[in-house]
């Protein structure tokens, strides 16, 4: 938080200085209300301890080098400046040449360089950006002096606030202006213009959504930002000329319940008391409705005297303590009621999505799966497994059980599901949509380490871990989605070459995959911020990905319908996610922890020993598509990936005291992953939906194109409204079915471009995604039409096509874990089967007789069209780029020499 007053004095000078900086005090989140009199009991006796808890920094910014279009500049310039990262745009404040002048300049997302916001100059008006909630405060400072206070004014968002204020002939944006209707009046009791008061001092909350006043040297006022609602806690009389001794608003709870005053040494309860904020009550300087009071200056005064103005405060997380410290001292006090009792701070706390959850510990023991209690069952699908690397680093490090947690979740995105504002987050992917008590619900998450039901900080706010280690950027990215596209072929004819757009080098959708991995550099950064402000003495490790697919190997079934080119995109993408994570960790001096290279030796297609592959969760539900299971570490390759982590030595007694040098500037990409329609729409090829994107997202009234790709489909050109958002409706009848990529892209508010982008399935019917005619309850491989198993030869999709049912179960597994073979479900003798599609051709395959589970013959999935005779022709065909070529001759020798018949494997998909 952040103390402002007049300028005059020595205190003045000195939180001249403060008053420059925004307000970033660690948010606490408080999910119940709770009595005053238990916590800061009037009659009460108190006690100040030494702590080990920490007080929030007073976060301003990070000392960054930005290029930037200043105010009468038509040229970008480099200059030094202090960044924020708000979740729509960068917020920076840098100095003049000649360094008199402070100014102001903001990014959106996208954006390459800085626009100085014009009309704002430090010795006129402050700006001070509140990022996690994308407001500002404007605070009018010209001519400061006693007789005129400050006035204050609030936007609540920036973003959407800012307007272009000049342009050149081809509509790129120099200079922002704010737009003065979005402009409001703080601590207003009137409509008329001048009806408002002066604070004398301020302070905002950690979460940012309260203020808390010193108005005219008389009366204590709290603000609700959410609500603009005002409340007179206090009445205290004084002046200017009392210097250092003015009683100033030094804390405000998160939930505007309990508020401290310097000076005075006083704890207010806030709930159910104060008096009105109107014209009437202006002059007053008595309570009506008086807010219950405790004095500490007792327990206090001994250690802070009438410094008061040199420390800084917060409330704990539950309210229980007040902390506070001197300056940049380290040492923090923290003032309770004697008996209190503080949340224990944790050992260890692991963040992250399912490469830190565990997802992929598909085993089972006498029944019980590996998951922990509550992360198995929709709608919580977290799937933390007890043998995931958090756990085994657990052991290794010889932390109690009860001082250690995990709240990794499967799927989860770094925003919004790791940092950003509770007040409309319903949990990962929405799970709390239409819960009667939300509020209670998240209370319960923070109390049980619930994964998924509140976001991941707000767990290091409470709990204070010594270590953090944490995965993130993957799904946000789109890894799992696009490893999904990818592995769904799209049937093209016999003998052509089925490889995923992503895989074909300078692609739209390849650039599009690279510049989504350079838009995680902005949010990596942001996250790591958050986790300093909230919890500066977390030690913060930030874990890499592993390759888990070898590109150098014959690979069959365990790998979806991959071809060799499209693992290949597969691994250089994870490799530049390292890469630019590894830079993020340099420039934000935390320890990064290189696992790419940890499950080596066990990959997909090198055995699969420390893999899911597509078997493991094929034989549990019978369903080939659907499990997030697939593409992950089993207990193994966590084993190997704790050995790696392990070996980096982290927990603070063997902090490595080097850390990586930043290697540059992360520059800012231009794709976004978004919710472009809502996710419970269900798209079919017969029905059309709205597409919305916030304001402030495209140049205003400027022209935005939607497309669906692999193979490029128009949905049209659409204008962006006056706010710049885009609304609009498509008409999906020209895409067919399947999976696909919807882009959104257009000029960004100062004139470059930016792409968002989402993942949607276009579905046949709502119930027959691929019209098949087998509904998607019974349908083993939906959008697929054969997959053979690499060691039966049994096709894993086969379907009884007059029933519409699925044959029996032909391969399970055995007591001793080994795959058994029903022979009855195998051809003994060369046969033809027809498959009908729903569609207006059949095709025709021949399928060799085999008795044995011997690898004579095996489906070759990785895009090529072909059956392998073994490992070595498979090999030799998938190295050669002049397939169709080889493959006509290797038939004709096959059919000379044998008389076998290949067939193909028929793969379908939009």
């Amino acid at each position: 938080m952040f103390v402002t007053a007049k300028r005059g004095s020595c205190r003045r000078l000195t939180t001249k200085l403060v008053f420059m900086m925004p307000v970033l005090c660690a948010g606490i989140f408080v999910s119940s209300p709770v009595n005053a009199q238990s916590i800061w009991p009037v009659d009460g006796s108190y006690e100040v301890t030494m702590s080990d808890s920490t007080l929030p920094k007073i976060v301003s910014c990070t000392q960054e080098k930005i290029t930037v279009y200043r105010q009468s500049a038509t040229i970008p310039t480099q200059l030094d400046a202090c960044v924020q990262r708000g979740m729509r745009l960068q917020f920076a404040v840098y100095y003049d040449a000649a360094g008199r002048d402070t100014y102001y300049a903001v990014r959106f997302l996208g954006d390459q360089y800085f626009r100085t916001i014009q009309g704002y100059r430090a010795n006129i008006y402050a700006i001070r950006f509140l990022e996690k909630t994308g407001a500002a405060v404007l605070d009018y400072t010209y001519y400061q002096v006693p007789a005129e206070l400050t006035k204050l004014s609030y936007v609540d968002d920036l973003a959407g606030a800012l307007e272009p204020s000049r342009t050149n002939g081809f509509g790129l944006t120099y200079n922002y202006q704010i737009k003065s209707d979005a402009v409001q009046r703080m601590f207003a009791y009137g409509d008329a213009p001048g009806d408002r008061e002066s604070p004398t001092s301020y302070v905002v909350s950690g979460n940012q959504k309260q203020v808390f006043a010193y108005l005219n040297y008389t009366k204590f006022v709290t603000l609700d930002l959410n609500r603009m609602a005002y409340n007179t806690v206090a009445y205290f009389k004084t002046g200017w000329w009392g210097g250092i001794y003015i009683p100033t608003p030094a804390a405000i709870s998160n939930d505007g319940k309990y508020i401290f005053i310097g000076g005075l040494h006083k704890i207010y309860s806030t709930v159910g008391c104060g008096d009105a904020f109107i014209a009437e009550r202006r002059y007053d300087s008595y309570m009506t409705n008086s807010c219950a009071e405790t004095t500490v200056q007792s327990a206090t005064y001994p250690i802070i005297k009438d410094d008061n103005y040199l420390y800084r405060y917060a409330f704990s997380d539950d309210n229980g303590q007040l902390l506070f410290q001197r300056g940049a001292d380290s040492t923090i006090r923290s003032l309770h009621a004697i008996g209190y009792e503080p949340t224990p701070r944790l050992e260890y706390l692991a963040l992250g999505d399912s490469y830190s959850s565990g997802e992929g510990d598909t085993e089972s023991h006498n029944d019980s799966s590996f998951y922990l209690p509550g992360t198995d069952t929709a709608p919580n699908t977290c799937h933390i497994s007890s043998r995931s690397y958090p756990f085994l680093l657990r052991n290794a490090w010889g932390i109690a059980t009860d001082e250690m947690r995990s709240v990794a979740c499967s799927g989860a995105q770094v925003l919004p599901d790791y940092i950003g504002p509770m007040d409309n987050y319903l949990g990962q992917n929405q799970r709390l949509k239409g819960a009667a008590d939300i509020d209670s619900v998240r209370s319960s998450a923070l109390d049980d380490f619930t994964p998924g039901q509140v976001r991941q900080i707000e767990f290091v706010k409470r709990y204070q871990p010594k270590v953090v280690t944490f995965t993130g950027g993957g799904n946000d990215v789109g890894f799992g989605d696009i490893i999904s596209y990818c592995a769904t072929p799209t049937w093209q004819g016999i003998f052509v070459n089925d490889t995923c757009a992503y895989a074909i080098e300078g692609s739209y959708l390849n650039e599009t995959l690279y510049d989504s991995i350079d838009t995680q550099a902005l949010y990596a950064k942001m996250f790591v911020d958050e986790v300093k402000a909230v919890s500066p003495a977390t030690k913060i490790v930030m874990i890499g990905y592993p390759i888990f697919v070898a590109s150098d190997k014959v690979c069959l079934l365990n790998s979806a319908a991959l071809n060799n080119l499209e693992i290949k995109m597969i691994n250089n993408a994870v490799s530049y996610m390292n890469t630019m994570l590894k830079r993020v960790a340099a420039e934000e001096g935390v320890l990064y922890v290189d696992i790419e290279d940890s499950l080596n030796g066990g990959r997909l297609c090198e055995g699969s020993e420390y893999m899911t592959g597509i078997m493991a969760p094929m034989l549990k539900n019978m369903k080939i598509r659907d499990d997030p299971n697939m593409f992950h570490p089993n207990a193994n390759g966590h084993a190997k990936i704790a050995e790696t982590i392990e070996a980096a030595n982290i927990p603070g007694r063997n902090m490595p005291t080097e850390l990586l040098d930043p290697s540059g500037e992360t520059e800012p990409s231009v794709a976004i992953q978004t919710q472009l329609i809502d996710r419970d729409i269900v798209l079919t090829t017969s029905s059309s939906a709205n597409v919305e994107t916030a304001t402030q997202t495209f140049a205003d009234g400027s022209t935005v194109t939607t497309a669906t790709f692999s193979d490029r489909t128009g949905m049209g050109t659409y204008a962006a409204t006056t706010e710049g958002a885009l609304s609009a409706t498509l008409d999906f009848s020209a895409v067919g079915p399947g999976q696909h990529v919807l882009v959104v892209e257009g000029l960004s508010p100062s004139g470059e471009p930016v792409k968002l982008y989402q993942f949607i399935t276009v579905r046949v019917s709502e119930t027959d995604a691929d019209g098949d005619g087998v509904l998607d309850v019974q349908d083993r491989c939906t959008f697929i039409d054969h997959w053979f198993d690499e060691t039966t030869g049994e096709d894993v999709c086969a379907q009884d096509v007059d029933s519409g049912e699925n044959i029996p179960d032909a391969i399970l597994p055995t007591d001793d874990g080994n795959i058994e073979q029903s022979t009855d479900s195998i051809p003994t003798e060369a046969e033809s089967i027809t498959i009908e599609q729903g569609q207006p051709v059949s095709r025709q395959y021949d399928v060799k007789s085999r008795n044995t589970l011997s690898r004579d013959l095996t489906a070759d999935v990785l895009g090529d069209s072909t059956l392998s005779v073994d490992d070595e022709l498979a090999t030799y065909i998938q190295k050669d780029e002049h397939f169709m070529e080889y493959w006509l001759l290797l038939c004709g020798v096959g059919i000379m020499i044998g008389g076998i018949t290949y067939g193909t494997i028929f793969k379908k998909k939009n």
